[in-house]
């Protein structure tokens, strides 16, 4: 029944999140804007034991098929605490013991920091609590050398993936002796999808579909940005 679970949790997946990504063309290049809301996990994404959880994006910039930008790239024998990535968003809590070193086991956790995706406070649009599920990110990072793609793209997936229990934390349960090192394999690593691929995939031609595209402010110009979920009116 492992086949049958696995797609009954990716379906549950699928409807957690509503992402966004916009990209504005400047003068000489681009910047893009993801933005993700939690629409139905009923409380913070994600959830259970978010020191253990590993979500982070995949971002993804295309120039005639050429990669012209990417954060978040990782395969999945990977740990993604292993990257070197300036820009690289994760959504968990991250812990740290007494001396501020990070740490995985509960017991030697002395300070939680969250950038977990609140849940939703209301569903009043006109209230500003509305918002608070909804969580931003510019790529390039405006601190990021450089801090903006040299060509305008014109294709850009993104892709929200989950481990339910990150390799470096399954690693320090290997090396005390608590967890067979044949487990680590059989860690799955989920995506988050609306197209059975990506998250959500951004062209031109999208951005101007009336259910899927939108414009609006980026960067002080007009950005193009495409949903992974239908607008509703």
């Amino acid at each position: 029944h492992m086949d049958e679970q696995r797609e009954l949790i990716q379906r549950e997946l699928n409807d957690t999140l509503r992402a966004e990504i916009c990209v504005a063309q400047l003068v000489d290049g681009a910047v893009m804007e993801v933005t993700l809301e939690n629409v139905s996990a009923g409380h913070r994404f994600p959830t259970g034991a978010s020191q253990d959880r590993r979500v982070w994006v995949e971002v993804r910039a295309f120039s005639a098929d050429t990669p012209v930008y990417e954060s978040g790239v990782v395969d999945d024998q990977t740990a993604v605490s292993d990257l070197s990535d300036p820009d690289l968003w994760q959504l968990r809590d991250f812990a740290y013991g007494l001396q501020g070193q990070p740490v995985h086991m509960f017991w030697d956790i002395a300070k939680l920091e969250s950038t977990t995706i609140p849940g939703p406070l209301t569903f009043d649009r006109s209230s500003p609590d509305y918002f608070a599920t909804h969580v931003k990110r510019r790529y390039p990072g405006a601190d990021s050398t450089p801090n903006q793609l040299s060509v305008m793209p014109d294709r850009v997936s993104v892709r929200v993936r989950l481990r339910p229990m990150g390799f470096d934390v399954l690693d320090d349960l290997i090396a005390s002796g608590h967890l067979d090192s044949a487990l680590k394999q059989r860690m799955p690593t989920f995506d988050i999808t609306s197209d059975g691929v990506n998250t959500v995939e951004w062209t031109l031609e999208a951005s101007d579909d009336p259910l899927r595209g939108s414009k609006r402010e980026l960067a002080g110009v007009l950005a193009r940005c495409v949903t992974s979920v239908p607008q509703q009116n």
